[in-house]
């Protein structure tokens, strides 16, 4: 997703279009991760593969008047209609909604101030989870929020997944010029606030709209992260800190890898770090 002023929003034209993306952890050897699929300069497709290269779901792009209005997730052997539909109030994007097997699972709405967005409120509609269905959210839509706040997300919706109703989570955005500075997110048990920083080198992902991305962040700044810090909190009193740095190689102005490394300490005395490197290729 792009909320600056300078982009066009559910438009994405990077001058320089990524082809591949391979991951590579520290318990997981070098491995495809995403192919892209290009039509001159209009994303058409892009396949997320498995460990052993084989393709775990594809999304198709739908587009409206230049702009992406449609999501498609294609699974193999699967016939159920996963999907996003995206709506736009003149440039901005105004509500985003996904479909689970036909059905509303999952709604954003987004509103703005002086061009850029200010909250997004979600609302996910528990009375149509199924244990199913779990791998197939956070792997999609989640992974747009900081990743390591979506495994939170799925353990509130697989709680809820017996209720009828819904959960809700706002965010509120800060930003410091094109680049969002703070992640605030409330929800009915807790909350987070991710601070980030950033380089001076040009995002890859910038201005793309997209269920598959890695980040909220990631895809709505201008320039790439270079750090970020989380605090965790919920009403019973437990906290938690994670921090995560990465650190760049560059063809020019744009990353060629990018090598994370994060780490997270719990009230309760648990401290774990993991790390890994993600690898781009782009369209020749």
């Amino acid at each position: 997703m792009t909320f600056g002023s300078c982009h066009k929003e559910g438009k994405y034209t990077p001058s320089k279009k990524i082809s591949r993306i391979y991951e590579e952890s520290s318990s997981d050897g070098r491995h495809l991760s995403q192919s892209w699929n290009w039509n001159k300069n209009k994303l058409q497709s892009i396949n997320h593969h498995n460990y052993d290269g084989s393709i775990y779901f594809t999304e198709d792009f739908t587009y409206k008047n230049g702009r992406i209005s449609r999501i498609d997730l294609r699974f193999p052997d699967s016939y159920s209609s996963d999907y996003f539909e995206i709506t736009y109030d003149g440039g901005k994007l105004s509500r985003i909604t996904e479909y689970y097997d036909g059905r509303l699972s999952n709604e954003s709405s987004f509103t703005y101030k002086n061009g850029k967005i200010s909250t997004m409120n979600e609302t996910y509609y528990s009375k149509h989870y199924k244990d199913e269905a779990m791998p197939t959210v956070k792997s999609t839509f989640l992974s747009l929020i900081i990743p390591e706040l979506s495994d939170r997300i799925v353990e509130n919706l697989y709680r809820l997944s017996n209720k009828s109703g819904s959960d809700f989570f706002t965010y509120s955005f800060e930003w410091k010029g094109n680049n969002i500075s703070m992640i605030k997110c409330s929800y009915d048990e807790g909350g987070t606030e991710t601070k980030f920083t950033y380089d001076n080198k040009k995002n890859p992902f910038y201005g793309l709209l997209d269920d598959g991305s890695p980040s909220l962040e990631a895809v709505s700044s201008k320039n790439n992260v270079t750090s970020y810090t989380d605090y965790y909190y919920n009403y019973d009193g437990e906290t938690s800190i994670g921090t995560c740095t990465y650190t760049y190689t560059y063809d020019g102005n744009w990353p060629t890898s990018e090598r994370y490394q994060v780490n997270h300490q719990f009230s309760f005395g648990i401290y774990y770090t993991s790390y890994g490197t993600t690898y781009y290729e782009y369209v020749k």
